[in-house]
């Protein structure tokens, strides 16, 4: 059974790297057909014409290959949990959207096992997807599991948006004030972050959209921008690319701490200092920062403690 499923996903990949030189080919095709074939008697051709006949020509090709993963990208998500007590047991689903036709899926799911201990995963709702599908050995002390689910039929499995594959099950043990995030990520060689599809499309940390969750423990996290009694934030623009503006009110002149970490918990930007009541600003300059493609800024007073998730583009 294990050569054969290796044979499997050999063959997967071979079809992968056709699939991709193809569309190369494809829009080279395009790009000589809208050149020479059709080129106008007249020696300028309208722009929108061009267009529509580039388009329609791609539209053409796209179809005949049949290519449907590349207008609908998979994405999983765990969620970010606020104000989390010690000794709570947190019960998280993993969801996923654009889940179509999927005959394969393996990926690790990693946090801080000092913040957050390890109980089970159960409600399963893949097929043939089991607790024996779960690489849990030592994940009280690790914090990490690794999770290999596969099914292979012609169709596939589709699930609808926002369904739950599983649910992980950890207890809250860390201290006040602390948190952690719960990651998806990969720990080679034995367990890589792979999707594969019933058409042969193997889909990996490139291609497949993740929203990491986080636990706070006696702290809010917050989606948007918004007022709180202690602490009015403004941060933008969210995305960010070059910069990040920061703005917050303080009620009373008081001490404040602004973090930016990534998804590990590693400080990457910090400045304390005493400010004043009113309206403060600060900017954090993104081009001395480490490139990621999720963060956490953190504004911390003696009173309230916020953290908002930052998305980045890529420079």
């Amino acid at each position: 059974m294990a050569c054969f499923l290796t044979l499997w996903q050999s063959v997967f990949h071979l079809i992968h790297l056709v699939e991709k030189r193809l569309f190369k080919f494809i829009f080279l095709l395009i790009h000589v057909l809208d050149t020479h074939l059709f080129i106008n008697p007249n020696p300028i051709r309208p722009m929108n014409q061009r267009l529509r006949t580039s388009y329609f020509i791609a539209f053409l090709c796209l179809l005949g290959c049949g290519s449907s993963n590349l207008f609908a990208q998979i994405s999983l998500k765990i969620p970010a949990i606020s104000n989390a007590s010690v000794g709570q047991i947190l019960k998280l689903p993993v969801t996923v959207n654009n889940f179509d036709s999927v005959v394969a899926a393996q990926f690790v799911l990693r946090w801080d096992p000092t913040v957050l201990q390890f109980q089970s995963v159960d409600k399963f709702n893949l097929p043939d997807f089991s607790p024996d599908k779960i690489g849990s050995t030592n994940a009280l002390d690790s914090g990490f599991i690794r999770v290999v689910w596969t099914y292979y039929t012609s169709a596939g499995t589709t699930l609808p948006d926002g369904a739950a594959i599983c649910f992980i099950n950890l207890k809250v043990i860390g201290p006040i004030n602390s948190g952690t995030s719960i990651l998806f990520t990969e720990l080679p060689p034995l367990t890589y972050f792979e999707f594969t599809k019933a058409n042969g499309a193997i889909l990996n940390t490139k291609n497949v959209e993740v929203f990491n969750g986080f636990v706070a423990i006696g702290y809010s996290i917050t989606d948007v921008n918004s007022p709180t009694e202690n602490l009015q934030l403004d941060v933008f623009p969210n995305p960010f690319s070059e910069k990040i503006n920061v703005n917050f009110t303080m009620p009373t002149a008081d001490f404040a701490t602004v973090r930016l970490v990534d998804i590990s918990g590693k400080i990457l930007f910090e400045k304390k200092d005493y400010f004043q009541s009113g309206t403060n600003g600060i900017v954090i300059d993104f081009h001395a920062i480490p490139p990621r493609s999720q963060y956490f800024l953190i504004v911390s007073t003696q009173l309230v403690k916020h953290a908002i998730p930052m998305m980045n583009y890529e420079r």
